[in-house]
This record gives C-alpha cells, sequence and structure tokens, in this order.
C-alpha cells in the first residue's frame, strides 16, 4: 500500500497540496491534544475528500455506461479509475493519521521532509493544477454532453 501511495502522489493531481498541510498539522501538532485536534480536522476533511471523489468515480462509471463513443468511454475509465484511486489513497492516509496520532507519545521523531508543507517546486504545483483543471473540464463537457444525448 505504500508504494502505491508514492506512486499516486507523484501525478500531477491538485488535491494533495491540501492533504499535505492537513497531514503536516498532524505531525507538527507541539502537544498531544493539539495533535488529536489537528487529527480529527485531517479526518474529517479525507472523509469529504472520500466523499466527493466517490461520487465523481460514480459518474465515471455512468459515461463508462452510456453508449456515446469510445472517446467518452476511454475519458470515463480513466475518470473513475483516478477518482478510486484517489479514495483508496485517502483511506489510507486516514489509517495513517490515526496510527500517527495513537502510537505517538511525546515527541515523535520526523524528517525534515515532513515538516515541510511544499516538496514541490512552483512549476509543479502549476502543472498539477493544470492537469486537474484540464482533466474536469474534458469530464465534464463529455459528461454533459453524454447527459443531454
Amino acid at each position: 500500500m505504500k508504494k502505491f501511495s508514492i506512486f499516486f502522489g507523484k501525478l500531477p493531481l491538485c488535491g494533495k497540496y491540501g492533504i499535505r498541510s492537513w497531514m503536516a498539522s498532524v505531525i507538527n501538532s507541539e502537544n498531544r491534544e493539539e495533535r488529536i485536534k489537528n487529527c480529527i480536522t485531517c479526518i474529517l476533511c479525507l472523509i469529504l475528500f472520500i466523499l466527493l471523489h466517490a461520487k465523481q468515480f460514480c459518474m465515471g462509471c455512468e459515461l463508462i455506461l452510456s453508449s456515446v463513443g469510445a472517446i467518452a468511454t476511454c475519458v470515463g475509465i480513466c475518470y473513475a479509475v483516478i477518482n478510486l484511486g484517489a479514495c483508496v489513497e485517502q483511506i489510507y492516509l486516514i489509517y495513517r493519521t490515526i496510527n500517527f496520532t495513537v502510537r505517538s507519545r511525546g515527541k515523535y521523531r520526523t524528517t525534515e521532509n515532513c515538516h515541510s508543507l511544499n516538496h514541490d517546486s512552483d512549476g509543479k504545483q502549476l502543472i498539477a493544477i493544470a492537469c486537474t483543471l484540464l482533466g474536469q473540464i474534458i469530464f465534464v463537457s463529455i459528461y454533459v454532453h453524454a447527459k443531454l444525448l
């Protein structure tokens, strides 16, 4: 599962930047009470992301099942697979967040990378935003067209 998480984290998707800040707030908490509060906030946000990605997965499946054409089917498959992967990744992150919060007593030893919110350059972030936005525009335009037929 860790290898899947590393692979999925390398994809140019912009949701990871918000998730990284929530995870960093848990890791960088000063005391146990703050860590628990940040853990709950992180988990609630991840649950919201899971619900939204699950809905998008269902929309991708609807597009696959509609008889619109090969391009629409391919777009639906890509959209469904990416959103299913996002759901799986976020469920794993909930597990890691709970595990970290429960097991860490006092000062937890982390690397400097964990303390940093931003691992990527501005160019990579811009590419991730562009890829996510372009993918959403392509999917929504094809999905709306399929619904109108």
